[in-house]
């Protein structure tokens, strides 16, 4: 019962195409109702092996960054529920920083990872900033001292003793050096 490839694809149940909406032919879906609406397959993200590792990790990351405040701003069922979604959709990557919300994208992570079953939580990457530019460090510290504090800030924040990916998210440059 099946459409031919080369017909296009029927609306859901909870759908209906609107003929008399817009130029001649246009044809657009509008939702009567949500909650009625099946998809004509299951969303699926694909995954690829992550270079010369043997991960096989989502073409799509879950981000935690600042950007529409989900994972700093939503209630606490907002963010269970985007995160529940990303996964059932085949999800398994979710990637966030120390600086994004000042750390609640970590912490919100971090306690929505608890929910989970261990075999059922994604990899996670994070980032951390050197608040000097410097190699020789200053006031801030070393780079390496830096470093190894913001590791531990975001496992703890993550309650995680491990990440898939540690990344800096600062520019590093010698004393003489200028950026810019």
């Amino acid at each position: 019962n099946e459409a031919p490839a080369s017909q296009p694809h029927r609306p859901a149940r909870g759908f209906k195409v609107a003929r008399d909406v817009g130029p001649p032919r246009a044809r657009r879906l509008q939702v009567n109702r949500v909650e009625d609406y099946t998809p004509w397959m299951p969303p699926t993200i694909a995954t690829r092996r992550l270079r010369r590792t043997e991960l096989q990790i989502s073409e799509l990351v879950f981000g935690g960054g600042f950007v529409g405040g989900l994972l700093v701003l939503a209630e606490d069922d907002a963010k269970r529920e985007a995160l529940r979604r990303y996964l059932s959709a085949g999800g398994n990557w979710i990637d966030t920083a120390a600086l994004y919300g000042g750390g609640r994208s970590e912490a919100a992570i971090g306690w929505l990872l608890q929910e989970l079953e261990p075999a059922a939580r994604p990899y996670v990457s994070t980032k951390v900033g050197v608040v000097s530019p410097t190699v020789d460090g200053g006031a801030a510290g070393s780079i390496a001292s830096q470093i190894e504090a913001g590791f531990a800030e975001s496992s703890e924040r993550l309650q995680l003793e491990s990440f898939t990916l540690f990344q800096l998210h600062s520019q590093i440059v010698t004393s003489g050096d200028t950026v810019g």
